[in-house]
């Protein structure tokens, strides 16, 4: 029945595709650009396919890199009536680029099929009920204790100073990103304890609202929505079965995503600078409750609307789409652009990036200093600003290689991340921890640098798998049967 299921799904996703390959070019996109974008649309499933059956994360990782650049704004410019290829720079280059990224993706996973078929993570992951329950529970005091510890230290996980500095501190905020993780075991507890019947119960429901809360509180909205990615995530790889009422589900969430969350959390920002979390959290509910209604709202719009114009070179739906306009190939067609009339940055200067991998603290014993992180290259090279603009890996290998080296550089990027992941992780069938791995991560491909996915790979991934070690050793009974990740 799964294969018929897998058949009907396939079909529907290439009659889509085709449907949306007539519809760009009855907006007037340009025809080797829609082309372009129609054998992208039919090959994601293949790449996706090729890591799921060697159970590697970095299919995931793959589904959200291009969600984020290209595959959900295609659909978005038809919503809007508008040419795919309208307000880009470099359109068709870009395309291109992003085909030939989908080519390094599923090249690398090609060549880890052999590698990683049969292969097992660093640790054996229990399904274990009771173990499940102690990683829910170490998870959450670990996320408390860290939210007490920034207080205390005046640590803000919006600003990143006090950490790159060298004393210790971004440890604290990894640690600060475990919540998902309870969210992830307890999703798989109710899996199995119900014989996979139901993948939800209170304590599931409360970690998800934990979540949101602390990506509010936080400013983030990529943390806010990691509780719901662990879930969905796990119930995927624990056999769930994506239904009619999920998609309809997702699409809600970002119609509110977009009317009030995202606009709060803009607002926010500008609030940070309020003396305590009582009257941080107060104010943020003041401007919650305004933004709910029309009339309270009407003094924000402008703005919000100046904020979003500070993005002037990002409008790919042609004007301000707040929430919307973060899923769109704009940052990677700035890149695009700018090479069509400078030289690609020096590759030495690339590799430099790995120093990422090692914290500071220990850098700065041995005299070792990193180079500027590679967002900030690009932004302050191609806007002559430093914002922190989101770019993504493929911008960054791209602008250091150009196109006649970037497929084999990110071919050599995507096998050591996606191995990488697999050894940390494991495999993702019948794994919360792999699901929780990717809920840390699943945008950082698409929007940051190799400065980014480096130390997710060494500290963070090592801090977390120190944990489920550390879990792995505490007495428990009533062994259920296991599955190894």
């Amino acid at each position: 029945m799964q294969p018929q299921r897998s058949g009907n799904g396939l079909s529907l996703w290439m009659i889509s595709s085709l449907v949306l390959f007539v519809l760009q070019l009855a907006m007037g996109t340009d025809p080797i650009y829609a082309m372009v974008a129609l054998l992208i649309f039919a090959l994601t499933p293949l790449v996706f396919r090729c890591y799921q059956r060697i159970d590697n994360m970095g299919g995931f990782v793959f589904l959200a890199t291009y969600a984020k650049l290209f595959l959900l704004s295609q659909w978005l410019k038809i919503g809007f009536f508008q040419a795919a290829d309208s307000h880009l720079l470099a359109p068709v280059e870009t395309v291109v680029v992003l085909l030939i990224g989908l080519v390094a993706f599923w090249g690398a996973g090609l060549a880890l099929t052999p590698l990683l078929t049969g292969r097992r993570s660093l640790l054996t992951i229990s399904n274990d009920p009771v173990f499940l329950a102690h990683v829910a529970i170490g998870a959450t005091l670990i996320t408390l204790a860290s939210v007490v510890m920034r207080s205390i230290t005046g640590l803000s996980s919006v600003d990143g100073t006090s950490y790159e500095e060298g004393r210790g501190f971004v440890i604290i905020l990894y640690l600060g990103q475990m919540l998902p993780l309870a969210t992830a075991a307890l999703t798989a507890r109710a899996c199995i304890l119900s014989q996979g019947r139901r993948f939800i119960d209170v304590y599931v429901a409360l970690t998800l609202l934990g979540t949101v809360l602390q990506g509010l509180l936080e400013n983030q909205r990529t943390g806010m929505m990691a509780g719901a990615i662990a879930f969905l995530v796990t119930y995927l790889t624990y056999g769930g079965r994506i239904r009619a009422w999920h998609i309809g589900g997702t699409v809600a969430a970002g119609i509110v995503m977009q009317i009030l969350v995202f606009p709060l959390i803009e607002v926010q920002r500008g609030i940070r600078d309020t003396t305590s979390i009582g009257e941080f959290i107060s104010e943020t509910l003041k401007v919650a409750s305004d933004l709910a209604d029309s009339e309270t709202r009407a003094p924000y719009e402008q703005r919000l609307n100046d904020m979003y114009l500070w993005w002037d070179t990002r409008l790919y739906y042609g004007k301000p789409q707040g929430f919307i306009d973060r899923f769109a190939p704009n940052p990677l067609d700035e890149t695009v652009d700018y090479l069509k009339y400078h030289e690609p940055f020096d590759l030495p200067e690339l590799y430099g990036q790995v120093l990422y991998a090692v914290p500071n603290v220990f850098l700065n014993i041995i005299g070792l200093e990193r180079p500027p992180r590679g967002v900030e290259v690009l932004e302050t090279s191609i806007l002559l600003t430093n914002t922190s603009m989101n770019y993504g890996v493929f911008a960054e290998v791209y602008i250091h290689s150009g196109l006649s080296l970037f497929l084999p550089i990110a071919f050599v990027v995507i096998f050591f991340y996606a191995g990488g992941l697999h050894l940390i992780y494991g495999k993702t069938k019948n794994n919360f921890f792999a699901a929780f791995g990717f809920s840390t991560l699943y945008f950082t491909f698409a929007t940051s640098d190799l400065g980014s996915i480096l130390p997710s790979l060494t500290l963070q991934g090592l801090i977390y798998l120190t944990f489920m070690v550390a879990v792995s050793l505490l007495p428990r009974r009533g062994m259920a049967s296991t599955k190894p990740a």
